[in-house]
């Protein structure tokens, strides 16, 4: 009885229906990094990762911090492209439903975290590991992905359906409140049939938003 084996694909030029090299190295890059931190991570193996040869992420990217700072620039962009529009349907609804605008950010914010875990492990990682990291963090994810939202809050605010001192810091800790709970999902049990996702969109909004009271 005769066997036979696929070769492995050789590194080098990609098939036309492949993520590119410098698609790859990112990717990559978001995965090493979250679970290793910037300072544990190498340029060797994130080109591992991504199948690629290590010289490739050295002509791309230069070196690893340049590649730090092309996965923040990619983060930031996809983000502002793809939920763009997300939030300013959660801006409009709010002008007459304040309520159901911030309980939709909650949802929108529980499936995004859940559905980018290596992304919110990777901000997490970094955010506390070097204050000269975490400010770049602030300054190019953090303050533009919430930016969006403070006038959502404004509006929330007026009509009592949230109550705070400082708009920025609730925003963080109401994000905060979402994020933990499905990145450390075991200290979160329950018996409740619904999943993490929905027990989380239940309890934060009976914890931050003021449910309206009927007429």
């Amino acid at each position: 009885m005769t066997t036979t084996t696929t070769p492995a694909r050789r590194r080098g030029r990609r098939q036309r229906n492949e993520i590119s090299g410098r698609e790859a190295l990112l990717s990559s890059a978001i995965t090493e990094f979250a679970k290793h931190g910037y300072e544990a991570a190498s340029l060797r193996a994130i080109a591992s990762g991504a199948d690629v040869d290590v010289a490739l992420c050295a002509r791309l990217f230069g070196n690893k911090a340049k590649l730090w700072q092309a996965v923040l620039d990619t983060v930031a962009d996809e983000f502002e492209q793809q939920h763009r529009a997300t939030f300013e349907a959660i801006d409009n609804l709010a002008d007459n439903q304040p309520y159901q605008a911030m309980y939709r950010f909650i949802e929108f914010h529980t499936r995004f975290t859940a559905e980018n875990p290596e992304l919110s492990a990777f901000l997490l990682q970094e955010a506390t590991m070097s204050a000269e990291r975490t400010k770049i963090i602030q300054q190019q994810i953090i303050q533009p992905m919430q930016q969006p939202m403070l006038k959502v809050v404004a509006k929330a605010k007026a009509a009592g359906v949230i109550d705070y001192h400082e708009p920025e810091l609730f925003l963080r800790m109401l994000v905060a409140a979402i994020v933990f709970p499905l990145m450390v999902p075991e200290v979160s049990p329950s018996k409740r049939p619904e999943s993490l996702q929905q027990r989380v969109i239940t309890e934060v909004s009976r914890i931050y938003l003021n449910a309206p009271q009927p007429e």
